[in-house]
């Protein structure tokens, strides 16, 4: 079983929280937990306003805040982003300090990031695109979890489990 709903708004921003559970012998075992930031956009692809959120209740209340705390913390990722801002003087001596720790020494546990790669081609289908001949954002973040399955069962040689899925940016 799995349910969504809507836990926080701003101007045309939304938070949705996703809930997946599977039941045994009758007891309900929560399996997923994803929160996705989506926007809404007009048929000319611009920000469209949202409707008010008004939590209720208690729980309705503490996932707001929850959520508003979650936009806050992706607002100072994003200023601290590498691609705004470069490192700086002291995290370049560490980084630096890194490489140089890695460079000159082979260890039989480490592997080299270049040789995880792992990469498929798929053609895109008629029924995986819409009206406007875009694929659906939803086959897109299915497929990229079947890579990452893939990729993580490649470099472990065990089977993966989903620990956690960060953003998802279209």
């Amino acid at each position: 079983e799995y349910g969504g709903q809507v836990c926080y708004v701003g101007k045309s921003s939304m938070e949705v929280l996703i809930e997946v559970t599977s039941e045994k012998d009758g007891v309900k075992n929560k399996v997923i937990n994803a929160i996705f930031s989506m926007v809404a956009r007009d048929r000319d692809n611009k920000a469209y306003n949202v409707p008010i959120l008004d939590p209720v209740n208690d729980f309705e209340k503490s996932l707001y805040a929850q959520a508003k705390h979650n936009r806050q913390r992706r607002i100072e990722r994003a200023i601290e982003a590498l691609h705004i801002r470069p490192p700086t003087p002291d995290e370049r001596l560490v980084i630096h300090q890194l490489f140089m720790d890695r460079k000159n020494v082979k260890h039989k546990d480490w592997v080299e990031m270049n040789d995880t790669s792992f990469t498929s081609i798929i053609l895109m289908q008629p029924q995986n695109r819409n009206i406007h001949n875009k694929v659906f954002g939803g086959h897109l973040m299915r497929l990229a979890f079947e890579q990452a399955w893939a990729s993580a069962y490649m470099f472990s040689g065990k089977r993966p489990t989903i620990a956690s899925t960060e953003e998802i940016s279209f």
